[in-house]
């Protein structure tokens, strides 16, 4: 995976942007690791059960089954002014589930299921199908700067794909094992030549010493390095294409719905008399206006995963320990810095999301994503209405402001013939600012701009 998030918070401060439950969410998820502590939580149970060749679903089996969810970023972490929140949300049929970067279990149940990732905006999505006692994985490609140029391009240039089809990586203890061998044959190299000569012990042992810490400090570096070129080629085979996915139709009166990978390059299905509709919807979160602060909330420092207690057995003396004292001018530059990098000066307590647009045809509600939408309708003449949706109810609270204008709306009237087809495209952008104790908003806004 890509540690730059991991590197750029600090241990210190990186346990709220562990992968986690969503505080707002009802699933189950067990995250592989605690990142910031450096403890690994994989069990031969979870091992196992990652096999779905284990565990062949047969007729009689009953029980949920586990998505298997990795959330890493493509690109480095950088430091600019007005940068947008871009910290992940797993949402699953539309409900938020988990938040942050890492690896982790979340039990689903039997089913069909829509998976959506976003990420400082709309992202990738994904049609699953859970069997019973089943396991399915996919892996999210985040960035945290977008070239925003049409909704299109938002929705390709992030990516929610099966594992299996996601290009190799390292795992985060490659410089570790790279060190450790680099530190071995530094100190053996001057070690075992020096054994056999009538020299005195110390000044061998310290200048095999000596090697081991040269040895150990390039084995570091040429992990660091060996990452970088991994972590490129893994971007130039995202970039060279990857799999798409097939979603099924949904029926509503007078037509149908169905979602369209953003990289699916297939016509839009027509015929029987009907005629496609192509509707391209993303949105970009603006950066916060104002900051919020952290309220009456602790530092950072002392803060474990959003909505979980730290673990009695990794507090120690050279572990992860919320009791340690905190520096508040540290704290204030660590905030600065976050600010710059990951769009907040402290993490939300329930990180926002944006629910689906709001898209009538001909007057009547139909569904939709934030995505390629396409809709089967009879031929003739269709009124298409859009529009920014309001905050979800569990985050709007009598304080949160919401201004959604005239610019938040938008209307095409469209004459589709039969088996004909037709497109629209927008980009929508959407500030969503937490308030100061992160539960609720205080300021939500959004506008459309048709491509």
């Amino acid at each position: 995976m890509n540690w730059a998030w991991l590197r750029a918070l600090g241990t210190a401060h990186a346990a709220p942007y562990e992968i986690a439950r969503h505080p707002l969410g009802e699933r189950t998820v067990h995250p592989h690791e605690y990142y910031a502590a450096g403890r690994n939580l994989r069990r031969t149970r979870l091992r196992l059960r990652d096999a779905p060749a284990l565990f062949a679903s047969g007729p009689a089996e009953t029980g949920s089954g586990f998505l298997v969810f990795e959330s890493d970023l493509l690109g480095p972490i950088t430091e600019a002014a007005r940068t947008r929140p871009f910290t992940p949300v797993l949402l699953v049929n539309g409900e938020p589930a988990a938040t942050g970067f890492g690896r982790a279990d979340i039990m689903l149940e039997p089913g069909p299921h829509l998976v959506e990732l976003r990420s400082g905006g709309s992202a990738g999505y994904w049609p699953i199908e859970m069997r019973p006692g089943g396991t399915v994985r996919l892996t999210g490609f985040t960035r945290q700067r977008l070239a925003v140029g049409t909704a299109a391009d938002q929705l390709r240039e992030q990516f929610l794909i099966p594992t299996a089809s996601a290009p190799p990586r390292l795992g985060r203890r490659f410089p570790m094992y790279l060190s450790l061998i680099g530190a071995v044959l530094g100190f053996a190299a001057p070690a075992l030549p020096l054994a056999g000569l009538p020299i005195d012990r110390t000044p061998g042992l310290l200048l095999a010493a000596g090697a081991a810490i040269a040895g150990a400090t390039g084995g570091y570096w040429a992990a660091r390095g060996i990452e970088r070129i991994v972590l490129a080629l893994a971007e130039q085979r995202l970039a060279g294409g990857v799999r798409s996915a097939v979603h099924r139709p949904t029926a509503f009166p007078g037509g149908s719905w169905r979602p369209v990978d953003p990289r699916d390059t297939a016509s839009p299905l027509t015929g029987d008399g009907m005629a496609a509709l192509r509707l391209t919807l993303a949105y970009v979160q603006a950066p916060h206006t104002d900051d919020p602060g952290r309220g009456s909330r602790p530092p950072l420092r002392r803060r474990w995963r959003l909505g979980e207690d730290p673990p009695h057995r990794i507090v120690g003396p050279h572990r992860y320990d919320p009791r340690r004292p905190v520096d508040e001018a540290g704290e204030a530059k660590a905030a600065g810095k976050r600010r710059n990098r990951f769009g907040e000066s402290y993490p939300p307590e329930a990180r926002p999301w944006a629910a689906p647009p709001v898209v009538r045809i001909d007057g009547e509600p139909v569904p939709a994503i934030w995505g390629v939408n396409e809709y089967r309708l009879p031929p003739g003449g269709h009124q298409v209405m859009v529009e920014v949706p309001p905050p979800p109810e569990v985050l709007a609270g009598d304080k949160t402001e919401i201004r959604l204008g005239e610019d938040a709306r938008f209307e095409r009237t469209l004459r589709l013939d039969e088996n004909g087809t037709a497109a629209i495209e927008a980009l929508a952008s959407i500030e969503m600012t937490p308030d100061a104790e992160g539960w609720e908003l205080a300021r939500y806004q959004g506008s459309f701009t048709e491509s």
